[in-house]
């Protein structure tokens, strides 16, 4: 349990995620859609580990807040999704997106597809001395690849794809 922290995501009386009606009250505007999907984000720390965000779509001016929070591992609570999980979850999702427009460029029909996506997270240090090196790692696939996939499928009225592992040996380090 943390010491001299305030469980806020718990105490503040709101759900985790929630549709927000009212982003323009408090100042935040939908972005521009320039190209394809645009999303602002808004973020504030409520306590050291839990954060809220504010998502505001620029396509359909839809807005969300949802908070995180970290685990015992990094002395917090444990009280929403850490930061990773909503990554990884853009992330795959993104991913899903470009399969399904690549699909629709080559006339494809997919059925039954699943994505599932690794993500890894490595810490050695301490936060509260500064010398924390954290380290990501995430098994993904190119695009490219699904796309000759999808190329290859091209002959077919429709595309069964049951079950794509995305991999790579990918990873990113950030000091």
């Amino acid at each position: 349990m943390p010491q001299n922290d305030k469980n806020v995501l718990e105490t503040c009386g709101l759900p985790i995620f929630f549709k927000v009606d009212n982003a323009e009250e408090i100042g935040i505007r939908a972005p521009e859609n320039r190209k394809g999907l645009a999303v602002r984000t808004w973020v504030r720390s409520l306590s050291v580990m839990q954060k809220e965000a504010l998502v505001i779509s620029g396509t359909t001016g839809l807005g969300w807040r949802f908070a995180s929070d970290e685990g015992p591992y990094l002395n917090s609570f444990d009280s929403a999704p850490c930061p990773l999980a909503f990554f990884t979850t853009g992330m795959v999702s993104s991913y899903m997106n470009e399969i399904q427009a690549l699909a629709a460029i080559q006339n494809l029909k997919i059925k039954n597809i699943r994505l599932v996506q690794d993500s890894y997270y490595t810490m050695e240090g301490s936060l509260p001395r500064g010398t924390m090196i954290g380290g990501g790692r995430y098994q993904l696939t190119s695009i490219f690849r699904l796309k000759q996939m999808l190329m290859t499928a091209r002959s077919k009225s429709w595309c069964t794809m049951p079950f794509m592992r995305l991999r790579s040996t990918d990873s990113c380090v950030s000091h």
